[in-house]
């Protein structure tokens, strides 16, 4: 057998896996006006935010604050802002969808890459090896992970930290084993790269993956005779790495751990809320073997399959040396695809109520792709121990046949599969259906038609075949030219199927002061606010039944589609709304009346936090008069109602505002209404102040009369404390890897 550590061989394995990755492009890319791209997070959520993160750090600021969205969230806190994750930085030079395809091509070819380098760790043959990996890659709950968004990202790279830990394993595992320490710090940099591709979940089952292995590989060595004192040094450099991985990604797990803690939906003390338990249940429920044989592998049964699947049966029923990974996987194959059978199975409710962050990745789905890799390792085992057998009887014919018949069962199940007729997936209600399944047997004339279709439209990289939202430029234009501080409100068609009318995002996109949401760690105090106002989450559907409420946010503006309007022909706009726009595809409306985006009030009510978002929604409550904050801070109101003061914004930046105040005749509360984050901090006058929660939602600060002027600055706490963490973990490294190299100079 070959050299494993032969660079041409995996130059070679490279080139292949990147060509079939291209032909999947090939296939799926002309559905990008109709299908599979077009996915809800695809067109509303990823391209903003790769674009405004590198953005904000071309011009020379790192970004932490998103002020568009939702009356401003936490931008690099976010669970897929992939500002630390280097593959995202070519947008910097691409547009930020040439950027997004094509990491999302190279992370496919990766994923097949990364299997066959584990194969070949573990000494199976190379194209044993490679039909491993080509069945993780086209496997269809990894490819449509892939296509859905980036939660492929940290899986494509599961067989790299395989294959570093059985290189571990072979060493003594001594301080100063060389080979054990550059395993070691592979392993460290990959587990840290897939927390900032931005996809936590998909690490976290990674790492319930990573955390069966290692003990089972361990105990293996143990009853294979090895001592057990010398498996402690390996037990304790894998504990090391572990340490060494949260110190490194801490710059990004501490500042997202807070958001969590604070957040609403993903709250890791409170588990799923009403809305997430409601999504469980639209789950589908498959048996055990239909996901074996129709979910997980993209091979149909036909007679030929199945004589195949016997193949492969057959070589791991006999196999002794590698007997120990039949078993593993084959367990682990059976315990995920039960979690992946839905919330009634036993194992997924031990897994929601008992591991930790159960409740909050609760996509049972997820599990699929876990033993899509489990499956394709043993489809791997079998066809090495069918290639052993048949080369002890020396009959090459034979031998060449049988290599011969696997490929071209892969190729044919690939290209009927995936084809244009063949591609069924309902991504909008999480009913995951397999590729193909229903379809009848293998048709010559649909493979000639599928290899035609491959020649006539090669991959574009792109999502698009032109520019989208064209149509809203006109109204947007008018937005630019008109808004100021004050914020928009839209009325519009979401899509998750095809191009919407303008993305969720589509303030962060056009530098416009949006309320809408779409972000999954939305703060509570802002889901608890939408409900008191009436109003869904990602608003979008209706107008809030209490308007005074949303004035709160500075709201001026409303945008709607005629998209919307056809769509929604029972609901109707106020008549006190004035049109001010209107083109074929937009109208434009303004509020009568609004709060100013900053203000000033002397009439302050002094209520704890659940009475005060009631107090709000009742009719004593004035917008233009009044404001709220807990009653901890101040007891205050004004004998007579007096109105609300205007206060100037003389400079806006994302995490930096200054306003001026008017003429302050007595003590009285500035109001910013940008969203109550607990990092934000204040000065007046150039002396710290205190931020409180104002409206039970919004920024607010006691002032006095002689005050001139009062700066916002977002201070993230948690980021700098995660930085400093990373940073002395990195001088950890690199003072470890100094004292090895001075130890051996003198000795």
């Amino acid at each position: 057998m070959r050299n494993l550590s032969s660079p041409k061989e995996f130059a070679l394995v490279a080139l292949i896996y990147m060509g079939v990755a291209y032909i999947i492009w090939s296939i799926l890319e002309p559905w990008t006006q109709s299908r599979l791209w077009l996915v809800v997070d695809n067109q509303n959520y990823f391209l903003e935010m790769i674009e405004y993160g590198i953005n904000r750090l071309a011009e020379g600021d790192f970004p932490h604050w998103n002020p568009y969205q939702g009356g401003g969230v936490p931008f690099f806190a976010a669970l897929q802002a992939m500002v630390l994750y280097p593959p995202t930085w070519l947008a910097a030079v691409f547009s930020a969808e040439t950027t997004y395809m094509f990491t999302k091509y190279l992370h496919l070819v990766l994923s097949g890459f990364s299997i066959y380098f584990y194969l070949r760790v573990i000494n199976l043959h190379p194209l044993a090896a490679i039909c491993g990996g080509l069945f993780y890659m086209t496997g269809n709950f990894y490819l449509a992970f892939t296509v859905f968004g980036i939660g492929a990202y940290p899986l494509a790279t599961v067989g790299i930290l395989l294959g570093a830990i059985e290189k571990i394993l072979r060493t003594t595992s001594r301080p100063t084993d060389e080979v054990a320490n550059r395993w070691s710090l592979v392993f460290v940099l990959v587990m840290t790269l897939q927390v900032f591709s931005g996809y936590i979940q998909a690490v976290v089952f990674t790492g319930y993956f990573l955390c069966l292995y290692i003990p089972f590989r361990m105990g293996q060595r143990y009853f294979d005779g090895q001592r057990y004192y010398a498996l402690v040094p390996v037990l304790m450099r894998f504990g090391c790495m572990a340490l060494i991985t949260l110190m490194l990604s801490s710059v990004q797990l501490l500042p997202t751990l807070e958001m969590s803690i604070q957040s609403g939906t993903h709250n890791l003390q409170s588990g799923m809320d009403a809305l997430q338990l409601k999504n469980t249940s639209t789950l589908v429920t498959p048996s055990f073997f239909d996901n074996l044989t129709d979910s997980v592998v993209p091979i149909s049964q036909v007679p030929g399959n199945i004589f195949f699947w016997c193949l492969v049966a057959g070589g791991l029923l006999f196999y002794k040396k590698k007997r120990s990974l039949v078993i593993f996987y084959s367990a682990t194959s059976f315990f995920f695809l039960n979690l992946a059978c839905g919330p009634d199975t036993w194992l997924y409710q031990l897994y929601y109520h008992h591991f930790p962050t159960g409740n909050w990745f609760r996509w049972p789905e997820k599990f699929l792709l876990i033993s899509n890799l489990t499956v394709s390792i043993l489809v791997a085992l079998g066809l090495h121990q069918c290639h052993q057998f048949l080369s002890q009887s020396k009959n090459r014919p034979a031998h060449y046949a049988f290599w011969f018949y696997c490929f071209s069962i892969i190729s044919i199940a690939f290209l009927s599969r995936y084809s244009v007729a063949a591609v069924q997936i309902q991504i909008q209600d999480m009913r995951w259906q397999a590729f193909g399944r229903d379809f009848p047997p293998y048709q010559v004339s649909r493979l000639l038609r599928s290899v035609k279709h491959l020649l006539d439209n090669p991959a574009k990289f792109q999502m698009y075949a032109e520019e989208p939202h064209l149509e809203a430029q006109e109204a947007l234009n008018f937005l630019r030219d008109q808004n100021e501080n004050h914020r928009v409100f839209s009325l519009l068609v979401i899509n998750p199927e095809t191009t919407s009318d303008l993305p969720v995002k589509w303030g962060m996109r056009e530098k416009q002061y949006s309320i809408e949401d779409y972000e999954p760690l939305t703060s509570a105090r802002k889901l608890n606010f939408a409900d008191e106002m009436g109003s869904a989450v990602l608003f979008h559907l209706a107008l809030p039944k209490n308007m005074d409420m949303m004035a709160l946010f500075s709201t001026k503006w409303l945008l709607v589609s005629q998209n919307w309007r056809e769509k929604n022909p029972a609901r109707k706009i106020p008549k006190d709304l004035l049109q001010v726009y209107a083109d074929e595809h937009y109208q434009i409306y303004e509020f009568p009346q609004t709060v100013p985006r900053s203000y000033v009030s002397y009439n302050i009510v002094g209520l704890p936090d659940d009475e005060a978002l009631k107090y709000l929604s009742k009719n004593s409550f004035d917008p233009y008069s009044d404001v709220t904050i807990d009653d901890g801070f101040v007891r205050h109101r004004s004998a007579e109602s007096e109105a609300i003061q205007s206060a100037t914004i003389t400079s806006y930046e994302p995490e930096n505002v200054v306003i001026e105040l008017p003429r302050i005749e007595r003590e009285g509360l500035l109001v910013l209404t940008d969203n109550y984050d607990k990092n934000w901090r204040a000065a007046v006058d150039g002396k710290e102040s205190e931020v409180v929660p104002v409206n039970y939602l919004f920024r607010g600060v006691k002032i006095f009369p002689g005050d001139r002027e009062v700066t916002f600055y977002y201070y993230p706490v948690y980021f700098y404390w995660g930085a400093a963490i990373s940073f002395f973990a990195i001088v950890l490294i690199a003072l470890f890897h100094l004292l090895i190299r001075s130890s051996k100079k003198k000795g």
